[in-house]
């Protein structure tokens, strides 16, 4: 027990007298991300609450600082956490071993009575660096620093225990086509769903766009703040301009349902899940081109403007 004193006391003299202490969130707690996300990789959602901020009883002002860590499947045990430092990975490609660039941000908010659970802002880092040292019975120290892309810099600590809940199901690719093909569709509807803004000078939205009644598909998109025309290319990022990869799908109360971007062809049975391609938005139509995973193309074309 002496000894273990000795140790936390030498640790919080070596971060420095400038390290402020954060809270696990009660509000959203940490996540273990399977392959829902990150595919042969795993991701660990640490979400903190720092000040005297309280979003679950929705009272207080402070930040929610949120880091996602990814790293490779083989080799971890579920809901444990790896030890160790890690620093904000690269804004272009999805890499190991560092913090999903776009899965890590910092959220402000302050005494603003109803409207309390949208932050007052919300900033995407520039530089980030986690520390994961484990303790004696599961506990755990976490130490984050960071520098936020408006200036503004944090070095928060927490002590105690972290156990990431389990988010979603494995994700699977099921009832894709045997051979691979080419599918044109002549699109009788589309519109477009609007989630918010992001911290990366973006709005996050969701085309959904059908084929009469055999045919339903939707793809999430990364809008320009104040337009929604544009070139939309499936990639890592939530840059506007961005299109998101299909993850897959899950099964829920029976049912199979695609996660976020895909396309479901009730006609012929099939699933398509996007690994490329693109979606042009203009105002006198809308056309996407996807490579699925599969190997398939597939093409749909809307004539007018989409709703919103």
């Amino acid at each position: 027990m002496r000894q273990l004193i000795i140790t936390i006391a030498a640790l919080i003299v070596s971060i420095g007298v400038f390290a402020e202490d954060m809270r696990l969130s009660d509000s959203i707690p940490c996540k273990y991300l399977g392959s829902l996300f990150y595919g042969d990789n795993v991701g660990y959602q640490l979400n903190f609450e720092t000040g005297s901020l309280r979003l679950r009883d929705r009272r207080g002002k402070g930040d929610l600082i949120s880091v996602t860590l990814v790293v490779p499947r083989k080799g971890n045990k579920s809901n444990v956490l790896p030890e160790g430092e890690f620093i904000l990975g690269s804004s272009d490609t999805l890499m190991i071993n560092t913090l999903d660039y776009y899965a890590s941000s910092v959220r402000h908010y302050g005494e603003n009575g109803g409207t309390f659970r949208r932050p007052d802002s919300h900033n995407a880092f520039q530089q980030c660096t986690l520390k994961i040292d484990k303790q004696e019975k599961g506990s755990y120290v976490v130490r984050i620093s960071y520098r936020l892309r408006n200036g503004e810099q944090g070095d928060y600590i927490y002590m105690g225990r972290v156990k990431p809940e389990k988010h979603d199901k494995r994700a699977r690719f099921n009832f894709m086509p045997k051979n691979k093909g080419i599918k044109n569709w002549q699109l009788t509807d589309a519109k477009l769903e609007l989630q918010g803004t992001t911290a990366f000078s973006s709005r996050k939205a969701t085309l959904v766009f059908v084929c009469g009644d055999d045919f339903y598909g939707m793809a999430v998109v990364y809008l320009p703040i104040d337009e929604v025309n544009g070139h939309y290319v499936v990639r890592y990022g939530k840059m506007a301009g961005s299109c998101e990869k299909s993850v897959g799908g899950y099964d829920s109360g029976g049912y199979y349902n695609l996660y976020n971007t895909g396309i479901q062809d009730d006609f012929e049975g099939y699933f398509y899940y996007p690994e490329s391609g693109y979606i042009d938005i203009t105002d006198e139509k809308t056309f996407f081109e996807f490579v699925s995973r599969d190997g398939s193309i597939v093409r749909g074309v809307f004539k007018g403007e989409i709703r919103q």
